[in-house]
This record gives C-alpha cells, sequence and structure tokens, in this order.
C-alpha cells in the first residue's frame, strides 16, 4: 500500500516557509505558484506563511512586500534573555515550541526549511511534515554514511575533491539530513583550477550550488503537491508508483520540465508538420497526408520515409533528423516496434509534440515500452497525443492529421474520444444531425495527453461552444474535477465500462481501469458536467448545445399538431423532472382566437394536424413573448394536406435567436425529411423520435459543479495516533474492533461507549451503562449478526459474563467480546467510505441495517465536499422522506447528519490507507445526534 505524502484531493498543499535569511528557496516556490495561477488558474500548493527567527530579515521584509502572513521570534534576544548561549539544546526546545505556536496560525500542512539553518528540536517536525534542502549530493555515501550531510556540505564536497556539486531536496527527520531523498539537482561541474585559494572556491560554488537549492526545492514541493511521492509501508519513498529510495535525479533543469511549462500549441495549432512513415505506397501515413493536403493545412508539410521520396505536395525526408526547418508536430505512423527510435530523433530534433498512431503498447500488456515511450516525451518536454490513437482534428488550425477518409465538418463542438471508431462514427452521423467541429482529438491510450489537458484550451477556443467526451477511464480524478469545474462552457460525457464486462473490455481497449460507475457518477456530478446515457444522447445533445443555449430553467412550452406524440413527449419531460406549465388566461384567449375550434390552447398546445404555417408561427411568437417558458419544443405529425417544409421554413425566423432553447420533432422518415433539412441547415436542432426532444432538453441543463472546498486537516496529535492504529492493522485486513472505535474517537466521530474483553472475569472491571450489547471479535468474521455473534439488551453484569463465556465458546479463535453501551433504537443508517483504485476515495450514506445489500438505497459523493453537496447525498436517497419526518413520525436532524458525512471524508482524505469504512448502523439521538454503534475499518 503507497500512502502519498500528500493527497492531492484534500487539497492545496499548504507550505509555511521557515527562514533566518532570504528565505530564496521559499520565494522561488513562491514565484513558481503564482507563474502556474496565472498560466493556469491554478497552482497544486500554496504558500501560506513565513516563520523567521529574525524580525528584520530579508525574508520577512519580502513577506511584507508581497502580503504574505509572517511571524518572527528573534532567536538571538530569546537566548539572551535567559543567558545561555545559542547551541543549549533545551532552550531550542523552548523557542521551537513558541515558534510551533505562531506557525500554527498559519494553517500549513509542510514546513519548507528555506535558508534556515536545520538544528531545530523534534517540536515542530513531529507536527509537520519538513522538507530541506541540503546544499550537497545527499546520496553519495562512505563507509555507511551519507558522506555530505552536516553543516558543510559544500566545504566537505569540495575537501573530497568530487568532479561535480548537487543539492538535495530531502524530508528532514530526527537524523539531520538523514532522511528520505526527493529530488536531486543536477549536477555542477567543478573546476579545482579555477581559483587560487579555498575561500574563493567556497564562495564561488555555494553560490552556485544555491541557484540548485532553489530549483530543487521548488520541485519538491511541486511533486509533493501533485501527489507523485508516497511511502510503502516500511517507509521506503516511491516516485508516481515506483520505489525511489535514492530520490529523483534531475539530470538537467532543460529536461521533464512540469505539464504546465510545456506548451500545448504545438500539438493543436502546429505552423509546421512531418507524417513519419508517409510515403507513395498506400498505407496510413499516406492517408494522413491525402487529409492533411485535402482539408487545407497551410503550414509547411513534410513526409519521412526511407526513400526521402515528397508525397503529393509533401516535402520528403530520409528521417526527422534532415528536414531543414523546425517541426512543431511528428505524427508517427509506424509499426510500433519503431516507435521508440522515432519519439528519440524527434526529441533530438526538438520537436514540439507527437501524436502516436502506432499501436502495440499498454493495450496489449506492454506496459513497459508505453512507460519507455512516454520517458522520451518527458525528457525532451514534448506533448504526445496516443499511443494507438485515430490522431486529430482542427478547425483553426485546417488540420486533419487522422486516419479516417472524412473531411471535419466546421461547427463548434469539441470531441474527445478514447475510441478512434467513435469519433468516426461522429463525424459520420454529423451532416443529419447538423453537427460541426471546431476540434475532434482521439486520445488512444492518453499515456501523455488526457482530457485534463484540452478542456482548458477549448474554454479559451473561440470556435468551442461545447464539449464532448468519450471517455473509458476518467484520467487523474482529482484534477479532472478542479480543471472541469473551472470550465465555463457546457461539458457532456459519455462514460463507458460501467459494468464488468465494460470494465473488462475497456481495459483490454486501452490498458486502463474503468473505475466503479457509482462513483464515476458521483464524481462527473462533483465536476459540473453533464453525463449522457448513449452515443445517441451524446450526438444529440452536442448538436443541439451547439446551436441553443443551455438550459437555464425548468418550465418548458409543448407545441404540437397531434395528441399521442406530444403525450409521449410530455410524460418524458415530467420524468426528467420539467414542469408544463399551463399557459396564462389571457394567452389562452389569444391562442383561442386564432387557432382552428379543435385546437387546445393550454400547455402542451395542440394546433392540430390541418393547421397551416401560420398557426405554428403566431402560437410560437406568443409562447416566446410571454418569457412564461425556458424553452420552447415543436413536434409536427406531416399530415398529408400540409406542407411541413413550408412549416419549417415560416418558423425558422420566428425561433433564430429566440434566447432560449428551441427544439423540433419533425416525425416520419420520408414526411418530415424536408422539413427538418430546412431546420438543420438554419441552426435549429432536430430530432428523429418525439421523446428525444426531453432526452436532448435534459442533457442541456445547466450543470453547476460543486463548491470548491479543501479539506478540513486532523489535528496532528490525531492524525498521528490514527495513522499508528492503520498502521498495526494487517494490509488489506480489518482493524480490531477496540482500534476502530480509537479511530473514530481520534476524528471526533461519535460512537456507543464500548470495551473488549478476553474473558467472563473482566466483566466487572467494565465502567459502561446497562444494558449494553456483546458482540464477538473474531479475525475472520465480518458480519456477525449473519452467525449469531451479536446479542441485544443485555441487562446485567450477571447476564454479560454468561454471554461473553458462551460468545467465547462458540467462536474459538475470537480476540474477545465487544461491550457496548446500547443506544435506543432508530432509524438504521449506514456511513461509510471506501477507497477506489480509479477515482480515489467515496464517502456513502444510506439506508442501513442488516438489509443494505437488499435495498441499496445508498448515495454516493466525493470528499471534500461541503454541507449543501452533503444535503443534495441525502436527498437522493428514497428514504429521505423517512429522515425529515412523515405521518407524524418526527425526522432526524438533516444537517447534523449532513455535517457527518463532510467529516467522514476529510478523514477518509486524511488517511488515505484506509480501504474501507463503514459505521453500519448509525443511529440518531435527539439529544446526542449521530453515534455509530458498529464500525468496520479496513486497510489497504
Amino acid at each position: 500500500m503507497l500512502t502519498p505524502l500528500h493527497n492531492p484531493a484534500q487539497g492545496r498543499l499548504r507550505v509555511i516557509g521557515y527562514a533566518s535569511g532570504s528565505g530564496n528557496t521559499l520565494w522561488k516556490a513562491y514565484e513558481t505558484q503564482k507563474r502556474m495561477e496565472e498560466m493556469t488558474g491554478d497552482c497544486p500548493f500554496e504558500v501560506v506563511g513565513l516563520f523567521s527567527d529574525d524580525l528584520h530579515s530579508k525574508a520577512v521584509a519580502y513577506a511584507k512586500q508581497v502580503g504574505l502572513p509572517y511571524a518572527a521570534i528573534d532567536i538571538r534576544a530569546f537566548y539572551k534573555e535567559r543567558g545561555v548561549p545559542l547551541k543549549d539544546r533545551e532552550v531550542r526546545a523552548a523557542y521551537d515550541a513558541a515558534a510551533l505556536e505562531q506557525i500554527r496560525a498559519f494553517g500549513g500542512d509542510c514546513v519548507l526549511l528555506a535558508g534556515y539553518v536545520w538544528a531545530t528540536t523534534d517540536i515542530v517536525a513531529d507536527e509537520y511534515m519538513m522538507i530541506n534542502v541540503h546544499p550537497a549530493d545527499l546520496t553519495i555515501e562512505r563507509e555507511g554514511r551519507r558522506a555530505f550531510a552536516g553543516a558543510n556540505g559544500v566545504g566537505d564536497t569540495l575537501a573530497a575533491r568530487e568532479p561535480a556539486i548537487c543539492a538535495t531536496a530531502h524530508l528532514a527527520t530526527k537524523e539531520i539530513d538523514g532522511g528520505p531523498i526527493l529530488i536531486v539537482s543536477e549536477r555542477v561541474p567543478i573546476d579545482y583550477a579555477l581559483h587560487a585559494d579555498d575561500d574563493s572556491r567556497m564562495r564561488h560554488y555555494l553560490k552556485l550550488v544555491n541557484e540548485q537549492n532553489r530549483l530543487a526545492g521548488e520541485r519538491a514541493l511541486l511533486e509533493i503537491a501533485e501527489g507523485h511521492f508516497a511511502r510503502d509501508d516500511d517507509g521506503t519513498l516511491h516516485y508516481k508508483g515506483k520505489p525511489a529510495p535514492q530520490g529523483v535525479r534531475i539530470e538537467s533543469w532543460q529536461e521533464n520540465k512540469p505539464l504546465f511549462e510545456r506548451s500545448m500549441d504545438k500539438l493543436l495549432n502546429p505552423h509546421s508538420v512531418a507524417v513519419i512513415g508517409a510515403s507513395n505506397k498506400p498505407g496510413i501515413g499516406r492517408s494522413i497526408v491525402e487529409n492533411l493536403v485535402r482539408d487545407g493545412f497551410a503550414g509547411a508539410l513534410y513526409a519521412v520515409n526511407l526513400r526521402g521520396e515528397d508525397v503529393l505536395t509533401a516535402k520528403g525526408c530520409a528521417s526527422i533528423g534532415d528536414i531543414e526547418g523546425a517541426v512543431d508536430l511528428a505524427i508517427i505512423a509506424t509499426p510500433g516496434t519503431t516507435v521508440l527510435e522515432i519519439a528519440e530523433a524527434c526529441g533530438q530534433k526538438g520537436v514540439g509534440a507527437i501524436i502516436c498512431i502506432s499501436a502495440g503498447f499498454k493495450e496489449i500488456g506492454d506496459d513497459a515500452a508505453q512507460d519507455a515511450l512516454v520517458a522520451i516525451v518527458n525528457r525532451y518536454n514534448m506533448r504526445m497525443i496516443g499511443p494507438n490513437c485515430m490522431g486529430e482534428m482542427n478547425r483553426k488550425a485546417k488540420l486533419n492529421a487522422t486516419i479516417l477518409h472524412n473531411r471535419l465538418i466546421d461547427g463548434h463542438v469539441a470531441f474527445v474520444t478514447q475510441s478512434g471508431a467513435i469519433g468516426a462514427a461522429m463525424l459520420d452521423f454529423a451532416e443529419g444531425l447538423g453537427l460541426g467541429f471546431s476540434s475532434i482529438v482521439s486520445l488512444g491510450n492518453q499515456a501523455d495527453v488526457t482530457a485534463c489537458d484540452l478542456l482548458p484550451h477549448y474554454d479559451q477556443d473561440e470556435y468551442t461552444r461545447v464539449i464532448a467526451l468519450y471517455l473509458e477511464s476518467i484520467p487523474d480524478p482529482v484534477r479532472f474535477a478542479r480543471v472541469a469545474a473551472r470550465v465555463k462552457k457546457p461539458i457532456l460525457v459519455l462514460k463507458a465500462g460501467g459494468t464488468d464486462a465494460g470494465s473488462a473490455a475497456a481495459s483490454s481497449h486501452t490498458g486502463s481501469l474503468a473505475g466503479n460507475d457509482a462513483l464515476v457518477d458521483a464524481l462527473l456530478r462533483k465536476a459540473g458536467v453533464t453525463r449522457v446515457a448513449s452515443l445517441e444522447d451524446l450526438f444529440l445533445t452536442a448538436a443541439a448545445l451547439s446551436h441553443m443555449p443551455p438550459m437555464q430553467g425548468n418550465r418548458v412550452a409543448l407545441l404540437t399538431n397531434a395528441g399521442g406524440p406530444g403525450i409521449l413527449i410530455a410524460d418524458a419531460l415530467c420524468k426528467a423532472g420539467f414542469e408544463l406549465p399551463p399557459t396564462g388566461a389571457e394567452l389562452r384567449e389569444e391562442l383561442r382566437a386564432h387557432l382552428m375550434r379543435e385546437a387546445a390552447t393550454a400547455n402542451p398546445i395542440d394546433v392540430v394536424a390541418p393547421a397551416p404555417s401560420e398557426h405554428y408561427v403566431f402560437c410560437a411568437e406568443k409562447l416566446l413573448q410571454s418569457a412564461a417558458y425556458d424553452a420552447l419544443l415543436i413536434c409536427c405529425v406531416p399530415p398529408a394536406t400540409v406542407d411541413t417544409a413550408a412549416v419549417a421554413r415560416a418558423l425558422v425566423p420566428v425561433v433564430q435567436g429566440a434566447g432560449i432553447p428551441v427544439m423540433a420533432c419533425f416525425f416520419g422518415p420520408t414526411l418530415g425529411g424536408d422539413a427538418r433539412r430546412i431546420l438543420i441547415d438554419s441552426g435549429i436542432p432536430t430530432c428523429d423520435y418525439p421523446e428525444q426532444l426531453a432526452t436532448m432538453l435534459s442533457g442541456m441543463r445547466t450543470a453547476t459543479p460543486s463548491q470548491a472546498r479543501e479539506a478540513s486537516r486532523l489535528p496532528a496529535q490525531a492524525l498521528h495516533k490514527a495513522q499508528s492504529l492503520l498502521q498495526a492493522a494487517p494490509n488489506e485486513g480489518y482493524l480490531a474492533s477496540d482500534d476502530a472505535y480509537a479511530l473514530l474517537a481520534c476524528c471526533g466521530i461519535d460512537a456507543a461507549k464500548s470495551a473488549l474483553i478476553g474473558a467472563p472475569s473482566e466483566v466487572d472491571g467494565l465502567e459502561l451503562h446497562y444494558p449494553v450489547v456483546a458482540k464477538i471479535d473474531h479475525p475472520e468474521i465480518v458480519h456477525k449478526s449473519d452467525v449469531g455473534g451479536v446479542v441485544l439488551h443485555i441487562g446485567s453484569r450477571e447476564a454479560l459474563r454468561e454471554v461473553t463465556s458462551d460468545l467465547l465458546e462458540r467462536f474459538p479463535g475470537a480476540r474477545g467480546v465487544f461491550v457496548q453501551e446500547q443506544v435506543s433504537p432508530s432509524f438504521e443508517l449506514i456511513v461509510g467510505g471506501t477507497r477506489d483504485p480509479q477515482t480515489g476515495h467515496s464517502v456513502m450514506v444510506g439506508m442501513g441495517g442488516v438489509f443494505v445489500e437488499v435495498l441499496k438505497d445508498v448515495a454516493f459523493g466525493l470528499p471534500p465536499f461541503d454541507h449543501a453537496d452533503a444535503r443534495a447525498m441525502i436527498a437522493r436517497l428514497r428514504c429521505e422522506p423517512l429522515l425529515s419526518g412523515v405521518r407524524g413520525v418526527e425526522g432526524v436532524d438533516l444537517d447534523a447528519l449532513a455535517e457527518l458525512l463532510v467529516k467522514v471524508g476529510d478523514v477518509l482524505l486524511a488517511l488515505p490507507s484506509i480501504a474501507e469504512f463503514d459505521m453500519n448502523p448509525v443511529l440518531y439521538d435527539p439529544t446526542r445526534g449521530f453515534v455509530a454503534v458498529d464500525a468496520r475499518i479496513k486497510k489497504a
């Protein structure tokens, strides 16, 4: 089990600087934070305060300048007042205790020792993760110890006549410079002939290595904040899931740059493209060149093949390195076995981005080849779509870099898909739906570029109005939710792999986990995106939103000429939660005066079959002018006596630019065809079947992301105790009952008072109020009541002794008998959570008790969430009316229940090694609130 040093789902890593001088390492991190916020709107860490041992230090002056909270205690004055030298450790402990009180006010998660002499006591380190930067290479060991640890890392390195010097960012521990290594900077070569004396040499290389210190400290913070560093159960550090006992060595700061420093523009809007594997022989490479030429790509175009032959208008070269000019984008369309060599050549050439069409990587189980490809991409700071993808189309760049035959139909939908086949199908359906695209990207295995990278681009793209995603796995769910929540344009998601069979198929397709569908649903809801149920829904809704504004309310007007389809649409609208408010009396009179006598003027308005086009026009005008509706739906079943094409033509000028969604169904493949074509050409969304109008409208509702909230952190002492309880549990095993309840107490969750006893003779020592409940505590028994391991209503010590004896006799190997004060019967709830490998931790609430698996009345939410989101979770339960109170039965305190859910979410994020967390049942006591009377906690 890997536990991240920081769980990004909690929110930003909050950094406190500890500085005695300039604090330049802290300010380098602060500069990066501000740069990331300016470039991307977000940064995974935040500098929240500065502590200094000198009120007049440069660090404090800069904190004042930038408006950062700070605190300072003059360390020399502190010692002078006590009349002891600075080396006195007892006074240093007192000083650190005083400093700790100051920095707690900043609310930080970690301390960055920024130019601070590492001589603190453990008082601060016991409460905070501390990051130190040492001006020497701590990976070098001699005689079983780190050779250059200690106060004079630079001097010791020079004295040893090392050929180079590095800076090392590491976790600070009780052993000075002995903690786990995070980042080792690039090497600074040492020229011993450069200086005539040791002092000059020392000053020179101290300055150079201090520059590396700042870079190493900043990178360590960023990598921790992004969740890339984790520890296993043995304490070994891992980086991106792989053991890194010596940390991560930076060969060059110009390689492996953070993603925010790499341009996406060369991928999405290139000025020069090389197609590698394109020749005059028929094949994928040639097809891509044909598409680029045919669809008008105006930039420089190259074809790379062994003969160096030209392909159409693309200049031929034998290798990517032979191209004289710069290459923004390389498209690799060669056998998978050649890709690594080609990618390396692209990197050496300085190519900005790659589209890897080639397959043969993780989708067939070859993780090593895909990891090697990603390593090359990162080393040269490229961005990559693929491998195993269809390619990319982009309206702005007139770029058709795909293996398809289709042209890009210009429009306003950006479509991102993990399936090239679905991208091809969407293009094929596009003309009939009036659907056009600003961009289409086939992600393939999404080894580098994911939807997370593309969403911010489309949010700023002037050609894009709506974003549609087909995903088989959610990439980096925490980042996805955060990025999607900031996008102002509608996002539609079709998430496949919701069943066991679908998940297995998704895995074999792209080598990705599909995730638990209920939790994926919760994630998408939190992100504020709209989830659609089918490809049909995705195509129809995307087409509608590309021409119409999102649905802003709930009131729908329905104009039809046939009762049956009108009823079907009305039913579908009501099931989807829409309202069909009746027309007002004045409007109804106007309509009666102009329509046929048989017409219905309430809502739905039925103009009847033979109605001429002017009746449709009059009704549409009046309904729109009334401002009483948030959408107008029109359904016409073409009668033999009416030219429905004329009806459509007459409606177009009325409904265009209406300001609310207007959509139509002219029913019938032949009779309604001309009318549908007129409407589509005019930008009015249409569909084939009446009920599809309700489906489209449902997908056009404005989805609101959850309010951004950072998880509350557990107090350090409680956190450390909870972590020690989890550490004592076996991997993939349950905590003992008494440890589980101790953990609840650490987290401030109320539970029935309890005790674990190992024999009947221990009953007399219990300080519990009767009646009590006795439960067998056995390592192999999870559902105790199923095996008769729970006894209720035990009213005396004598009775408890008998029950204890009986339980221990019936269940050999038990740890003991868990005894609890019995809580008054109440509505039984289950509150808990689980850790999913795809989506992370989730919180669950629902009807509890022994029938929870049968009734399955539960709702999920992904923490951290706020009170309003917790109340929304409760409202989704079928049992919610019972919780609110019904038929004279008093309900529960729903606000208190919501706060319990928020707290459970924060606990799960603070303790990521929890795999399962179940409190079932949780009972409600009007005077006490919610009380857990059974708890199971499983370690991952």
